[in-house]
């Protein structure tokens, strides 16, 4: 045992001295870099120049405007006051309604200007040629085919049947009835209050509507010849560049 232990402590020995030796050969090697370095001049390179320093902008006032008009919590308030749009305006009054047209009853030509045979609402026959004023319209012109009127500034334009008046029916011309009177009884004599009564006289259905004026127009399907004489009427047909225009005149107005 005593042998084994001389020669495991001669081992480390030998062990420790080569550990030694190498750590001297290590520290001689990193002075002599160290002294190298040290006096080896350090390469110069091409110095540039530094680079401008930026400008800053100066800050204005102004800039901080944005602040105190915005609130933090929210973005959609500021200090713009909002002006109410201004009211609509108010709606232009409608246009007055049209009045009645006024009725047509034939047209004729002498030789001269032609002319139209008109009657406004609540007024007499009367001859107009174009350009006249009839009623509330301006005649503006007229032919077999339409009449133009003006009114207001529009432009109406209607078929000369379309103008025709119309007759009235029997129930709108019958006279209210008289009112009744009880019979009177007894032996006595009953006087009429009332003065004489005078009757109109007939007229031929031959004969058409009074115009006015002594004068009537021809109904549809009269056949009689022209200067036929009939209830106090002549037959009268003059033709002008519209036709044929057919008529009753009064002989003893």
């Amino acid at each position: 045992m005593n042998r084994k232990l001389i020669l495991l402590t001669f081992v480390l020995l030998a062990l420790a001295g080569w550990l030694s030796w190498m750590l001297r050969l290590k520290w001689i090697e990193l002075h002599t870099h160290e002294r190298a370095v040290i006096a080896s001049r350090p390469k110069g390179g091409p110095l540039f120049p530094p680079s401008p320093t930026p400008i800053v902008k100066q800050i204005a006032a102004t800039d901080y405007i944005a602040i105190p008009q915005n609130a933090i919590l929210f973005k959609d308030r500021n200090s713009n006051v909002i002006i109410d749009p201004p009211p609509p305006p108010k709606p232009l009054p409608p246009p007055p309604p049209m009045p009645e047209l006024p009725a047509y009853f034939g047209s004729m030509s002498f030789g001269g200007d032609p002319v139209v045979l008109l009657k406004v609402p609540k007024g007499a026959q009367k001859k107009y040629h174009a350009g006249d004023q009839v009623g509330p319209f301006l005649l503006v012109s007229f032919d077999r085919e339409k009449i133009v009127f003006d009114w207001d500034g529009k432009t109406v334009e209607r078929k000369p049947e379309e103008l025709k008046e119309k007759e009235s029916t029997p129930q709108d011309t019958q006279p209210n009835p008289p009112p009744s009177v009880a019979p009177v009884t007894g032996g006595s004599n009953v006087k009429s209050l009332s003065g004489p009564t005078t009757e109109a006289p007939a007229v031929s259905d031959l004969i058409g509507k009074d115009n006015g004026g002594g004068v009537r127009m021809c109904v549809a399907g009269d056949k009689s010849p022209p200067g036929t004489l009939k209830d106090g009427y002549k037959k009268v047909v003059t033709t002008n560049m519209f036709g044929e225009t057919c008529m009753w005149q009064l002989v003893n107005p």
